[in-house]
């Protein structure tokens, strides 16, 4: 233990158990175990869009290629000191993101046949 922090069990290989129940996807598509997985980034969510929807022709490849891209921007707004959005791009992130949820809520309808 250290600084009062509990290490991850050794069998986990120093990683985390994942309890999410969206992971053992993931951890089908790159053959890790998903007990050793725990989703805590865009980047997971944007590979498991990928591998469990769109790579099956169940979700247009956009929308995963749009999550990547305002990960990556908002990366940028967070940690470069010369990144400045403007309020035209604000504009765009944010009726991006209102489509995203859109679809993914039609996404989700469809996968438990309400559509």
């Amino acid at each position: 233990m250290r600084d009062g922090v509990t290490p991850p069990p050794a069998e986990a290989g120093g990683v985390v158990p994942n309890f999410a129940p969206s992971i053992p996807p993931v951890a089908e598509a790159t053959g890790v175990p998903a007990k050793f997985m725990r989703e805590k980034s865009h980047y997971c969510i944007a590979r498991y869009l990928e591998a469990k929807y769109a790579d099956r022709g169940l979700l247009e490849p956009l929308w995963v290629q749009r999550l990547d891209q305002y990960r990556d921007l908002r990366h940028a707004d967070q940690y470069d000191t010369g990144f400045h959005a403007t309020k035209d791009e604000a504009k765009e992130a944010l009726k991006i993101a209102t489509e995203f949820l859109d679809r993914m809520k039609e996404l989700v309808e469809t996968k438990n046949g309400k559509a």
